[in-house]
């Protein structure tokens, strides 16, 4: 109950930000803000241990911030999921708002990592779970919501941590000329295998030599990639 609770009072304060860019050159007379908005469809896998409170922890903050959510339990550990689900709905929870899905994970994992409707993914699970995803990369899928945005590209630079941009120097700027891409030269030359200064040289090498070709064929290389998932961890 208190997982609901504290969701709901932040509800109230899920408010924007105004950005004060009047200093910087040019933009006077100007002003910038910020916006959140829903998702849309968040997905919860939850494991067996705790399955009530996992649930719960997946299900109010994103129905709190106005999204639908699709929660798949553990398969062995059905009923509290189950009985939280029937107390929503005749608590007045709008049907469609909630949805419950039960099954072995092996099959429904791989349909709802690669469902298109679906937005954001929350896991808790198994380290075997999470290196199968890794693996083919199916968790990046959401990112196509960031693509559809406008957020993110195809094809692009390596996204870059808030951490990592914060210890740029130089002439590794360059990377934040281009959208951030789900694929990329990083992506086909090894992924996590390459060392973080070849990663820098493969973005820069991307940004200054951007070509619709290059593009095309980081495209066509990447389902290889995928097939043959090596670095993907």
């Amino acid at each position: 109950m208190q997982t609901f609770i504290v969701s709901a009072e932040e509800a109230k304060r899920l408010t924007g930000e105004v950005v004060p860019i009047e200093a910087a050159p040019g933009h006077a007379h100007r002003m910038a803000f910020t916006i959140r908005v829903p998702r849309g469809v968040v997905c919860g896998i939850t494991s067996f241990n705790s399955p009530l409170n996992i649930v719960a922890h997946k299900i109010a903050p994103a129905i709190a911030s106005g999204n639908t959510v699709v929660i798949k339990p553990a398969d062995v550990t059905p009923l509290s999921a189950t009985r939280l689900f029937e107390l929503l709905l005749e608590a007045g929870c709008p049907p469609g708002h909630i949805n419950l899905i039960h099954g072995p994970g092996p099959e429904l994992g791989p349909w709802l990592v690669e469902h298109q409707d679906i937005a954001f993914f929350t896991f808790t699970g198994g380290t075997s779970v999470g290196r199968w995803l890794r693996k083919y990369s199916l968790d990046e899928l959401p990112q196509l919501w960031n693509v559809l945005v406008g957020d993110m590209s195809i094809v692009g630079p390596r996204p870059p941590l808030v951490t990592e941009v914060a210890e740029y120097e130089g002439s590794v700027h360059r990377r934040l000329f281009i959208k951030p891409g789900m694929t990329g030269l990083w992506q086909i030359s090894g992924r996590s295998d390459l060392s973080w200064e070849e990663s820098v040289r493969l973005d820069l090498y991307y940004v200054e030599n951007w070509s619709l070709t290059g593009d095309l064929m980081i495209m066509w290389r990447t389902a290889k990639a995928v097939v043959n998932p090596k670095g993907a961890y």
